[in-house]
């Protein structure tokens, strides 16, 4: 549960990074439709050259009101796609911030849960400790089965007490032959030989748990010795591979539940796994581990990122870097 708990955290972090990320560009976008917005068409009559050919331009007029439509047209179309992208980072925004309120609920969910848990823990722990032995008596006294039988046998008691009078003096006869052998057995079982062989095998047994109880205490020394040894390790390994990189960073053992290491790969970046973080993030993360691996081979090679329009700064490389950006050009170009 709590590493249920870490998780849901660690997405609600890269939502809530996510949502600052957009709102900071919505921002940007209602600067730069202000500046369009506020633009006007500026015009020197004192130069009547053309800036190119130097030729006297005819129809200052006619190119005066031609050049203001086309900057007018312009700026409408400016403002057209700056309201376009704005929607679309609004909707965008909309679905984050359902997205995170719906995270928090279920964070809250997850740890409503786990305090149950503890609470049910406690409550199983102490009536553990209260748990009194049961007064078997009692118990019996309140068994369904035994109350069947008690009742079954009062009334066949019942049914013999009317029943005709029999001879049974031939089954009493019996009656104390067995009485005989039975006492003769408690004799022999009551006799000192079989009390002695009893206690020699109390001792016998008492001498048998006392060695056990070393053994097991020499085992789980060792268990923990080997558990100490384990986690240690890993956390060595850990470190050395994690001096390696720059900004990535590797978790390389789970811990379970009973403490015991096991193997993993998971990348992270300032404690955010891989998965999690936004485009730019995992493209700046890839270089590092890249340059790491070009440092141990000694070689480099060419790196092609695409959606580069998207990623502000990238980190330093020595490798080449081919960008791959969308653009509204008709064909394929080659910059």
């Amino acid at each position: 549960m709590n590493s249920d708990i870490s998780s849901k955290e660690r997405e609600i972090d890269g939502v809530n990074s996510d949502i600052t990320t957009t709102k900071q560009k919505m921002d940007d976008l209602r600067t730069e439709y202000n500046n369009v917005f506020n633009s006007n068409f500026q015009w020197d009559e004192s130069k009547s050259a053309c800036p190119t050919c130097k030729r006297e331009i005819e129809n200052l007029v006619d190119k005066k009101a031609e050049f203001e439509t086309n900057f007018n047209t312009d700026k409408v179309n400016k403002l057209s796609n700056i309201n376009a992208k704005g929607k679309n980072m609004t909707t965008e925004l909309g679905l984050m911030e359902k997205k995170l309120s719906v995270l928090d609920n279920d964070l809250a969910t997850l740890k409503s849960k786990k305090t149950n848990i503890e609470s049910n823990i406690e409550t199983e722990r102490t009536a553990i400790i209260n748990k009194k032995v049961p007064n078997l008596t009692e118990e019996l006294l309140q068994d369904d089965v035994w109350k069947t039988l008690k009742n079954e046998l009062e009334k066949q008691e019942s049914e013999l007490g009317d029943a005709p009078k029999v001879d049974i003096s031939e089954l009493q006869d019996q009656k104390r032959e067995l009485q005989n052998t039975i006492d003769e057995k408690k004799k022999l079982l009551n006799s000192e030989d079989v009390i002695e062989k009893a206690k020699s095998r109390i001792k016998e047994l008492e001498k048998q748990e006392s060695e056990l109880s070393q053994e097991l205490s020499t085992l789980e020394k060792q268990e923990f010795i080997i558990d100490n040894f384990i986690k240690s390790k890993a956390d060595k390994i850990e470190s050395i591979v994690n001096t390696k990189f720059t900004s990535a960073k590797f978790k390389l053992f789970e811990t379970q539940i009973n403490g015991a290491k096991v193997p993993c790969c998971i990348t992270l970046y300032k404690g955010v796994p891989f998965s999690d973080l936004n485009n730019a993030a995992k493209t700046n993360i890839g270089i590092d581990i890249i340059n790491t691996l070009s440092d141990f081979y000694q070689g480099t090679a060419p790196i092609i990122i695409d959606n580069r329009e998207g990623i502000n700064q990238l980190i330093e490389t020595k490798g080449q870097i081919i960008n791959l950006v969308v653009s509204k050009d008709p064909k394929l170009t080659i910059k």
